[in-house]
């Protein structure tokens, strides 16, 4: 949890297993990230868009996602709303020889909501724990997506190794184009884990590809579940992550591959 200082933003960039492979799961950018209230206007030339300046690991879209339309980029609304890049504070830590609990918090004027995140630690426990409550500020009712943006990248991704499942039923992959080039046929509904190719052969959600190709799929977790979760393991290493949450919570989960398909700074093609 980089920053935590009152004004800093914070986000989960790192996980590492003490006496564990010394590897970090996430995806780290592979240029140098600036905090988001260093952004200049200036900066567009290197990083294309805010969030690009500081994105790593584990991030929250929280009010929206995506892209902003024309009028509400003119407004301040950035990709994937304000959490990314908002100015978070450390609310309170408690810390024991036994257990490490910080509760972080963030202002969303646009969205007019605040949020807070407690994380706790256990000693002896490979599980971290996350609260998160959303409270309106607004005197109506505002309709709102919540995304938790999980980025995982090399060297814990490493094609045709690393494994990822979860229990999902239906899918369906992007209604147009995606990535220049696709490894998946755009608006086609399917079961997982077998998507259809764009050679016409089905693709193996489970294992990301060697080639270039930037793809989206949506995954819906078997509804008769109570407790949703997706994993990622690498044999290699020794090394698994898994998310588990209530499913009633996040019924979808959105599976975005990017390997080298983006030429845009500040991709060029490279992560």
């Amino acid at each position: 949890l980089p920053g935590g200082q009152a004004g800093q933003p914070v986000q989960l960039a790192e996980l590492r297993l003490a006496g564990g492979p010394a590897v970090n799961p996430f995806w780290i950018p592979g240029w140098r990230t600036i905090e988001p209230g260093a952004y200049r206007k200036q900066d567009a030339a290197r990083y294309g868009i805010p969030l690009l300046a500081s994105l790593a690991g584990h991030s929250l879209c929280l009010g929206a996602f995506g892209d902003p339309s024309a009028e509400e980029e003119a407004a301040g609304l950035g990709c994937h709303g304000e959490a990314p890049v908002a100015r978070w504070r450390l609310l309170k830590k408690s810390l024991s020889a036994r257990r490490l609990s910080v509760r972080l918090g963030c202002e969303l004027p646009i969205a007019r909501m605040s949020f807070t995140r407690t994380v706790t630690l256990e000693a002896g426990s490979s599980v971290v724990r996350l609260r998160e409550e959303v409270i309106s500020r607004a005197r109506c009712d505002l309709p709102f997506t919540m995304c938790q943006h999980v980025s995982l990248g090399a060297p814990f991704v490493e094609p045709g190794v690393t494994v990822f499942d979860m229990p999902a039923r239906q899918g369906h992959t992007f209604p147009g184009a995606f990535g220049r080039p696709q490894r998946l046929r755009h608006d086609r509904a399917f079961q997982w884990p077998q998507a259809p190719g764009a050679n016409g052969k089905p693709v193996d959600l489970r294992f990301a590809g060697r080639s270039v190709y930037g793809d989206y799929t949506a995954n819906r977790i078997d509804p008769r579940r109570e407790q949703a979760w997706f994993s990622a393991l690498n044999p290699k290493q020794g090394l698994l992550l898994a998310y588990v949450w209530r499913r009633s919570d996040y019924p979808w989960v959105g599976i975005w591959e990017e390997n080298r398909s983006r030429k845009a700074v500040p991709w060029n093609g490279k992560t």
